[in-house]
């Protein structure tokens, strides 16, 4: 199940990694269309989801992009984001749900 409260880490055809808030995938006028904030700017892309799971979920765009979608935990941001994979600084999290709240705190003002 797609979670639009949590945080995800997104990787796109191995080119680009994102952090990703607001994740909503929908059918709009006959199209699955996803949308989410990457903290920067909105993103929106239609195409289709071929995979789901627990941990995350895979979308292929129009375009044949693939975006891997995985629930972010503290101990992966910890180790492979903090360091040269944000900008700015983050506090120490303890758990997975410390992690999510503020990252929607800090970016979506919720």
């Amino acid at each position: 199940m797609i979670d639009n409260e949590s945080l995800y880490f997104v990787e796109v055809d191995g080119v680009a990694r994102l952090l990703a808030l607001d994740v909503n995938v929908a059918e709009e006028s006959g199209k699955t269309r996803l949308t989410y904030f990457d903290t920067n700017r909105d993103r929106t892309f239609n195409g289709k989801v071929i995979e789901e799971n627990p941990s995350g979920f895979t979308f292929v765009s129009e375009h044949k992009q693939t975006h891997h979608f995985r629930l972010a935990t503290a101990s992966e941001f910890d180790r492979d984001w903090r360091i040269g994979g944000i900008e700015g600084s983050a506090p120490n999290f303890n758990t997975d749900d410390e992690l999510h709240a503020w990252y929607r705190k800090i970016f979506l003002g919720l």
